[in-house]
């Protein structure tokens, strides 16, 4: 009797699997591997690729000891990094943005199953960005599209990552000029 409801249950179960199959585009190809690991491992695979690849690039870079502000330190900056699949419209959803946290920067990694893409933003521009919460009426942590056309190639990363840093460091040296001189004014 047991084994029948069993048997009944496991049959449910596979009824309900094959009516949402993963999409074709998911049945082969290099990294099809990435929609069997769990979700957490999901960001876990994105850490570490981007961390080695980084090294092969010449790149500095560490991994955060606790992951409580920032994912990814590379060349100084700190990051967060969300790791996504394509969809079946071509698009990858980058979820829990915490936007509290004390990262400078956010990568977006978008794995399909043959190529691999990102993009590259500093926090600033990720608010001003439309991200949606992940939780009704909860401000806490968001997510954000990337249509695969929007995303750029995984090999111009060292490229991007370096002018990436360029940029946002001469950022901070003019946000801190400004910052002492109007300090100066409010002394006279």
């Amino acid at each position: 009797m047991i084994t029948d409801l069993n048997q009944q249950i496991k049959q449910l179960f596979i009824n309900s699997l094959e009516k949402y199959p993963n999409s074709s585009k998911w049945f082969s190809g290099d990294f099809i591997g990435i929609k069997t690991v769990s979700n957490t491992n999901v960001g876990n695979v994105g850490e570490d690729f981007i961390l080695n690849y980084c090294k092969l690039l010449g790149l500095s870079a560490e991994k955060s000891p606790n992951r409580t502000s920032w994912d990814i330190k590379i060349n100084g900056i700190t990051y967060e990094l969300k790791t996504a699949t394509e969809d079946v419209h071509g698009k990858f959803q980058f979820n829990h943005f915490r936007t509290h946290r004390q990262y400078e920067a956010a990568i977006c990694l978008g794995v399909s199953p043959n190529e691999i893409k990102f993009d590259v933003l500093t926090k600033a521009e990720l608010l001003k960005k439309p991200l949606v919460s992940m939780e009704k009426n909860a401000n806490a942590s968001f997510k954000w599209t990337r249509a695969k056309k929007d995303l750029i190639d995984i090999t111009k990363f060292k490229e991007m990552i370096e002018e990436f840093t360029e940029e946002y460091e001469e950022s901070a040296r003019r946000e801190q000029e400004n910052l002492v001189r109007r300090r100066r004014i409010g002394q006279n």
